[in-house]
């Protein structure tokens, strides 16, 4: 969660340190109403502004707010990350991306190079695979001891094929926290295309309590590739229920029918996979 460093003594106007007061005890929609009384608008006005629209769910308000708090003061670290962060919301990768430079200049700020990382991800263009690994080597050697990056390393490194290397990060990551779900989750899909399907099943097993539709999609295929094609029925059924608007799960569901025989079944998922992907 991104830091918010305000106070009271910045301004002298009663408004804004009402509304301060108001922000600080989690009444939102007071000190929006009086921070719009406020003039003149000073950075720490804008900032307070900014985040409580965010806290109130108003992305689209915030992100101008914090775009004319970002504009007074452009290098200050927490409105750049709030900024970044609610445009990542807002599905917005390219916007956090054009901001690269200035995330990057927080050389000791591990949280901007997440967020960039986060927006190559989302924008997923060609060549951003690459350039996320780039710029996760560059975090990397400024945080050697972050476990979301080691995460990020393995998981860009999945994407391209490099899954030996993929492995090392992603077990380094959960040396350094053991109970992040993502990188678990990750290096159990990576031993899976390894070939290591009783191993990836028991990783993908122990997911399941966390409710993931991804962790029973991954052990029905897990379950497929040792050949019980019954049981990674079942789970994959488990993971549609959970994520119905998932196609993938409809396009594999299909297949496992079609594996055990159950032609009709297998037809009807096949068709509920085109409807989903012929949906904008």
């Amino acid at each position: 969660m991104i830091a918010i460093a305000l106070f009271a003594g910045l301004l002298a106007e009663p408004a804004y340190e009402q509304a301060l007061r108001d922000f600080q005890q989690n009444r939102y929609a007071e000190a929006e109403s009086k921070l719009r009384l406020v003039n003149p608008r000073t950075f720490s006005v804008q900032f307070l502004l900014g985040a409580t629209l965010v806290h109130l769910g108003k992305s689209e308000e915030a992100v101008a707010e914090l775009w004319v708090a970002h504009r007074l003061q452009p290098r200050h670290p927490d409105a750049l990350k709030l900024l970044a962060a609610e445009l990542l919301r807002l599905q917005r990768p390219r916007d956090v991306i054009a901001l690269q430079p200035k995330l990057e200049s927080l050389s000791r700020d591990e949280e901007a190079h997440l967020l960039l990382l986060q927006a190559y991800q989302d924008r997923g263009d060609s060549g951003d695979i690459e350039k996320g690994l780039a710029l996760a080597r560059r975090a990397l050697a400024r945080f050697p001891k972050s476990a979301q990056l080691h995460a990020w390393m393995g998981y860009e490194l999945r994407e391209t094929g490099q899954l030996a290397d993929a492995r090392k990060y992603l077990e380094q990551s959960l040396r350094l926290n053991p109970v992040d779900e993502f990188p678990r989750l990750i290096l159990a899909d990576v031993l899976l295309r390894q070939g290591h399907h009783e191993e990836a099943m028991h990783r993908f097993q122990a997911l399941t309590a966390t409710g993931n539709p991804e962790a029973r999609a991954g052990l029905a295929r897990a379950l497929a590739g040792l050949d019980r094609i019954d049981e990674a029925i079942a789970e994959l059924e488990k993971a549609v229920q959970k994520a119905p608007e998932q196609a993938q799960f409809h396009l594999e569901l299909s297949r496992l029918y079609a594996r055990a025989g159950r032609s009709e079944e297998a037809r009807r998922e096949a068709e509920i996979f085109r409807t989903l992907r012929r949906q904008p």
